[in-house]
């Protein structure tokens, strides 16, 4: 018989080991389900993790109005239409709108309530609904966007300044971004000019 050396064990080739899958069971499925729906209902609205580092959407801190005040909320205007009034803007319905009841400017100002101050850092305001639209009126044309902790007693922070504006078509909402880290109870939209006529709008949102 002729002699010969086996090979090292290292250099047989050996196959690779099956990998071991376990079974997902029923009541792992089960507790994994919620966070995924809360995952895709998060990512539905636009919202992130709060882990992420990347910013929520903002979303509107007004509650959709029913009344002048809803949900301790209270909206209020210093020139009041009682057929379009001032929580109308504020109802989540393009088909209504705020209207004022003279040419005269106006105060639209929103109350979030004691124990409910909001750091609104953008808004938004939506023309008025196709209705009661008229081209080249009923915008308002110049306002400030102002924030207060005491109801404009004596403090009044105004955040923004918008003049020069014109209608453009019946519902077209436009955003305005402002700077503010603070948190006020009060907001509100200091109409200054108008076109002559009634104004208003159909809606308006202040984001958080």
């Amino acid at each position: 018989m002729i002699p010969f050396d086996l090979p090292p064990k290292s250099a047989i080739w050996m196959p690779p080991k099956p990998a071991i899958i376990r079974a997902v069971s029923l009541k792992d499925a089960s507790l994994a389900m919620p966070l995924l729906s809360t995952f895709a209902a998060a990512s539905a609205r636009g919202l992130r993790s709060p882990n992420s580092g990347i910013a929520a959407d903002n979303i509107d801190a007004i509650p959709d109005m029913t009344s002048g005040t809803t949900s301790g909320v209270t909206i209020t205007t210093t020139n009041s239409n009682a057929g379009f009034p001032a929580w109308h803007a504020a109802d989540d319905d393009n088909g209504t709108s705020y209207l004022t009841q003279t040419a005269a400017a106006s105060i639209w100002k929103v109350d979030f309530g004691a124990g409910n101050e909001k750091i609104i850092q953008s808004y938004t305001m939506t023309e008025i609904h196709a209705g009661e639209y008229v081209s080249g009126v009923r915008c308002p044309q110049a306002w400030t966007f102002q924030a207060s902790t005491d109801d404009f007693t004596s403090s009044t922070v105004t955040l923004d300044t918008q003049s020069g504006q014109t209608t453009v078509a019946a519902n077209n909402k436009r955003t305005f971004s402002v700077v503010n880290q603070t948190a006020y109870r009060y907001y509100r939209l200091n109409i200054s000019a108008v076109s002559g006529q009634l104004h208003g709008f159909a809606e308006a949102e202040f984001r958080t």
